[in-house]
């Protein structure tokens, strides 16, 4: 019976030291995976940066461009108006000052 609870216990210490170098493998893996996130954090975060520095440009040069979307507008208004005057049978006042 000695015997036996000797290698009982011999038994769990070997299971404990197994257990323990387990454990501080899992945290040298997490420890190594912290790092190398956040390399990938900084990177993307760079990325968007420049993704959205060219959206923004594209969409104000669609605003503001000679063939814009508030040139376009303006144009259009300036159209409507006349078209109102000639319906009504009035002089035109409103010129165009784009073309």
């Amino acid at each position: 019976m000695k015997k036996v609870e000797v290698e009982s216990h011999g038994a769990i210490d070997t299971l404990r030291l197994e257990n323990k170098r387990i454990n501080e493998n899992k945290k040298a893996i997490t420890k190594k995976a912290i790092r190398n996130k956040k390399g990938i954090t900084l990177i993307a975060l760079v990325v968007t940066i420049i993704v959205l520095l060219i959206l923004a440009g594209v969409s104000i040069a669609m605003l503001t461009g000679q063939n814009g979307i508030l040139t376009q507008a303006s144009e259009s208004k300036l159209k409507s108006e006349n078209s109102i005057c000639k319906r009504k049978g009035t002089t035109c006042i409103y010129r165009n000052k784009y073309r």
